[in-house]
């Protein structure tokens, strides 16, 4: 049994490139899918362009 002293710097940090690894995965995750969300509704906007003409006859 090992007794830590917590006022004692860890010698090494394991896992370190691990969770920057996880992280940048996450980030660009969010990334592309903000741009999938930006790029499909401009994509929309030129299939089907908004006539306010048509709202004012409701």
């Amino acid at each position: 049994m090992t007794i830590s002293n917590e006022s004692v710097a860890p010698e090494k940090m394991e896992g370190k490139f691990q969770a920057k690894l996880i992280c940048f995965i996450l980030g660009a995750g969010s990334l592309i899918a903000l741009n999938n969300l930006w790029t499909m509704g401009d994509y929309y906007y030129q299939v089907f362009p908004v006539r306010i003409s048509s709202f004012q006859k409701l």
